[in-house]
């Protein structure tokens, strides 16, 4: 019992890891990009409300090429992001198959478990991020 709440307390404090940093990285993603692109998107549309020369029909069409730059910028961070997450997944996934295909006590292949769990986090983190934050900016 000790041992899975070790374990258990280990993987919880990966995902916190994983969770904190990943969250740190969107939040100055929000205030450094994405931000400034919702704001352009309202002056636009502000622009749009003002000219009184556009019929309905050309108003719309002002309205939504206003909101496209964001609505695009969104759906290709929800891609990148799903692509990310389910290259963690499929790390830790292999941790898994791995740690079956061991022939050794279940102590062992926990803590095997947790350092490859560990590496996938790591390297999620290190290598994945960086690149996913610069490809969405």
């Amino acid at each position: 019992f000790a041992n899975y709440c070790m374990m258990h307390e280990e993987i919880y404090s990966l995902q916190r890891k994983f969770k904190n940093t990943f969250e740190k990285n969107l939040d100055n993603l929000d205030k450094d990009f994405l931000r400034r692109l919702q704001a352009d998107q309202f002056r636009c549309s502000l622009n749009c409300s003002e000219n009184k020369s556009l019929s309905k029909e050309q108003f719309q069409g002002c309205l939504e090429r206003c909101s496209k730059p964001l609505v695009e910028t969104q759906s290709f961070m929800e891609n990148e992001i799903n692509a990310f997450q389910n290259r963690l997944q499929s790390c830790m996934m292999e941790c898994g198959e791995k740690q079956k295909d061991m022939n050794v006590d279940d102590t062992v292949r926990e803590r095997e478990m947790i350092s490859c769990a560990h590496k996938c986090v790591d390297k999620g983190i290190e290598e994945y991020l960086p690149p996913l934050m610069t490809r969405i900016r």
